[in-house]
């Protein structure tokens, strides 16, 4: 065996070579993060909320519903119930990044307009529109980070 100083600092620096070379770095890219502005946020609770408020009164406030609307069926107490329920549902998924929660938000926008219009609301029922269309304002600068 070679065990001359000279032999020895070789594999050394061999060795070294080695363990420098083994060890490679992978870098990965960096996913963009997802957050949130303020003003997509405020909405979101505003719409949460109030769509809740709506769901709830809806449910207990049924009567008083009915008699001042008396032309309109009592079903239709129910089916807004069951709408603004879905908008509650449409919009926590908008608050974990999902985009076919925007689009769910969106149909029950127009089925409300729909039924509206069908029980003789006005065109004051085009209203229910405002709310996709600004939700989709001002998720259009973040509308990448949805899934």
């Amino acid at each position: 065996m070679r065990s001359t100083p000279e032999f020895k600092k070789k594999v050394e620096q061999k060795q070294a070579v080695q363990k420098m070379t083994s060890k490679t770095t992978v870098i990965k890219p960096i996913a963009p993060t997802k957050t949130r502005n303020k003003l997509l946020s405020f909405w979101l609770y505003l719409t949460l909320i109030l769509n809740a408020l709506i769901l709830i009164l809806a449910l207990f406030m049924s009567d008083s519903i009915t008699k001042y609307l008396p032309t309109a069926p009592r079903g239709i107490v129910y089916l807004f119930s069951f709408l603004s329920f879905l908008n509650v549902v449409f919009v926590i998924y908008l608050f974990r990044w999902k985009l076919w929660a925007f689009w769910g938000f969106t149909i029950v926008a127009i089925m409300n307009v729909i039924v509206s219009l069908i029980y003789g609301y006005g065109t004051g029922s085009l209203f229910y529109l405002l709310g996709p269309i600004v939700l989709w304002l001002i998720m259009r600068p973040k509308w990448e980070l949805f899934d």
